[in-house]
């Protein structure tokens, strides 16, 4: 009954064969292995479609999203990054940084995606081992007790899918939203920044590492992921985010700052985008970085 149960979850569920916790256990794992790195937090992995990149990039590029929810840039995460770089590609390293003012404050510096995502790694290849191809079925299974949180923190019936997601194997999570959530989600900020706004430290680790990734070659290009105009002041305001002064501290440590126009994309919860306006931002993102000097083919 359990192995019948498990096949038929495998096949409905919206999440592409593969399940956000196992995405997130591979991802951490991930070691020379991509000559583009796309990190930040969930606006990143929501955010950035590494396949719509590669269609503006140079091919022999692999572009890999490692951007983890509610991650912020602590020295642990930054050199994560650093290492998942491959060893000497023939096109050079790109590091792409989706800078949300919450990667700048201490509100999930000691547990996020990241951070539990390294805890677990041990657990799922315990499953793979003992369990095999049944693991991930498992985990697929269970998926509906995690969704039970994202009602708990939007406060619909549980019955309501807030959204579908596809989990892919190169870092990004494509959204397809079923309906709007900006009060709740603006709400939830709110109650963080007030007891976390942006630190000088999270901004010092962040410049020292651009500083030394760009004095070794790497290119560094930096973003603030799109977001409605309530949510904005909302981070400027209460979350303390000059993003004048951060464009000025990153681009003297060397990184490219490209400028998104936050009113030409939708979010469906004042922060993620879904599906299509994430591949605009990623083609978006991929034309800035191919217009730079040095991205021939």
């Amino acid at each position: 009954v359990l192995a019948v149960a498990l096949v038929g979850t495998q096949r409905r569920m919206p999440f592409g064969g593969m399940s956000y916790e196992r995405q997130c256990a591979m991802k951490a794992g991930w070691e020379g292995c991509a000559e583009v790195v796309l990190a930040g937090d969930s606006r990143v992995g929501v955010g950035l479609s590494p396949a719509a990149m590669a269609e503006g990039l140079p091919s022999c590029m692999r572009i890999l999203n490692c951007g983890f929810g509610a991650v912020t840039f602590t020295e642990d995460y930054l050199n994560y990054v650093e290492r998942v770089l491959r060893p000497k590609p023939d096109q050079g390293y790109i590091i792409v940084l989706g800078i949300s003012p919450l990667t700048l404050t201490e509100a999930h510096a000691e547990m996020n995606s990241f951070i539990s995502a390294r805890q677990t790694a041990a657990g799922a290849r315990w499953t793979d081992r003992y369990l095999g191809a049944w693991a991930e079925r498992l985990i697929l299974f269970c998926q509906p007790i995690r969704r039970l949180d994202e009602f708990r923190f939007i406060g619909e019936a549980p019955e309501v899918d807030r959204l579908s997601r596809e989990v892919l194997p190169d870092g990004w999570n494509a959204h397809e939203p079923r309906f709007d959530s900006y009060g709740p989600t603006l709400e939830r900020y709110r109650e963080m920044f007030a007891g976390h706004g942006v630190c000088e430290e999270a901004i010092g680790r962040l410049v020292s590492a651009v500083r030394r990734w760009t004095a070794a070659g790497i290119r560094v290009y930096a973003f603030r992921p799109p977001a409605p105009a309530e949510m904005i002041a909302l981070e400027n305001d209460l979350g303390g985010f000059d993003e004048p002064a951060l464009v000025a501290r990153l681009t003297g440590a060397g990184a490219v700052w490209i400028a998104v126009d936050p009113a030409a994309y939708r979010t469906h919860d004042s922060c993620h985008l879904g599906r299509d306006e994430a591949l605009r931002l990623s083609r978006e993102i991929a034309g800035a970085i191919a217009g730079r000097p040095g991205m021939g083919e």
